[in-house]
């Protein structure tokens, strides 16, 4: 986006369909410079980084004595993309549509110096990006463009072959990659800055989906993730979310059961006291916090021995408190 945005400062496009048209030509051009990569891998991974355990649960890998990363064992060999920053993407379009294109209240030239000075001494204007409507809200004109992004590198993706005739297979999932991102990426037009983590997966970008859990289920299930290998949803709840007397257990299985209906596939669900995690950053050897654990992304960890990047990331999720 970067790039698009520094092309369409220096050839003064004024609509945002002509914007969008370069940076398609961007995400092609860089999905391109991925393939190459991949392509390079794929001639030495078996080798060097076999999946055994894998390829004892696949057709075809015994039966040829091939490992199924092998150049030989084709059947199954697409390329899986794990998606990062989607909803930033989408939160920046969506600004820069209404506050560039549409109200001409800024230039892309005065866009692109403010961000490479991460808005230092344009705070006013970062909250302007800011302020704009944010996917996760339920809001339909905000979601189409989370929509339209998450789409198009799809299609773009799914346009590539791999040097052995698969297309790439994208996923709207991030282990890890989100938390540290941010300072490489740099600070985005959606008011984030660059010391800030991006967004976990699909989820909305930390502390923008204000509108409560059903505005930003609402918002997550529009996209339809049949077409993707998948995308977690994220979701923390402070043990005063549940009322006094009530069981967990019925809330979570209705709240699972509407968010499969309609289309979901995937829940990562924390119950834990804020203030909790907070005392444990500054006290990890106590004893009674050694034994916390949250589930991070795709995978749970004890919480004081993550790294201080993680800690700090989890505790800047929006975390719901009640009903």
């Amino acid at each position: 986006m970067q790039r698009a945005m520094e092309i369409a400062a220096n050839n003064n496009i004024e609509e945002f369909e002509e914007f969008w048209e370069v940076y398609d030509q961007e995400v092609n051009r860089t999905a391109d410079i991925l393939r190459d990569f991949k392509n390079e891998t794929y001639l030495w991974q078996s080798k060097v980084w076999p999946e055994m355990v894998t390829s004892f649960c696949m057709n075809d890998t015994i039966e040829k004595g091939k490992d199924v990363t092998d150049m030989q064992a084709v059947k199954y060999n697409y390329t899986s993309v794990n998606v990062l920053g989607a909803p930033n993407v989408s939160d920046s379009m969506y600004a820069m549509k209404k506050l560039i294109f549409e109200q001409k209240k800024y230039s892309m030239k005065k866009l692109l110096e403010t961000l490479k000075n991460d808005w230092e001494g344009e705070e006013l204007m970062r909250r302007d990006f800011l302020n704009q409507s944010k996917y996760g809200n339920d809001i339909d004109d905000a979601d189409e463009m989370v929509l339209r992004v998450s789409d198009h590198i799809r299609e773009v993706l799914e346009s590539k072959r791999n040097i052995k005739g698969f297309h790439f297979r994208p996923s709207l999932f991030q282990y890890m990659g989100h938390t540290y991102a941010g300072q490489f990426v740099g600070a985005t037009p959606d008011g984030r800055k660059a010391e800030e983590p991006v967004a976990h997966g699909n989820n909305p970008m930390h502390g923008r989906n204000t509108n409560g859990i059903a505005a930003t289920v609402h918002s997550f299930c529009k996209i339809d993730y049949k077409k993707y290998q998948g995308g977690s949803f994220q979701i923390e709840l402070q043990p005063s979310f549940f009322p006094e007397g009530s069981r967990k257990g019925d809330f979570v299985e209705t709240f699972a059961s509407v968010f499969f209906e309609l289309g979901g596939v995937q829940i990562n669900l924390n119950t834990i006291d804020l203030d909790l995690l907070k005392e444990a950053m500054i006290h990890p050897e106590k004893e009674e916090y050694k034994n916390l654990v949250v589930k991070v992304t795709g995978y749970s960890a004890h919480f004081v021995v993550m790294d201080k990047k993680f800690q700090e990331e989890f505790l800047q999720r929006v975390n719901y408190s009640s009903l």
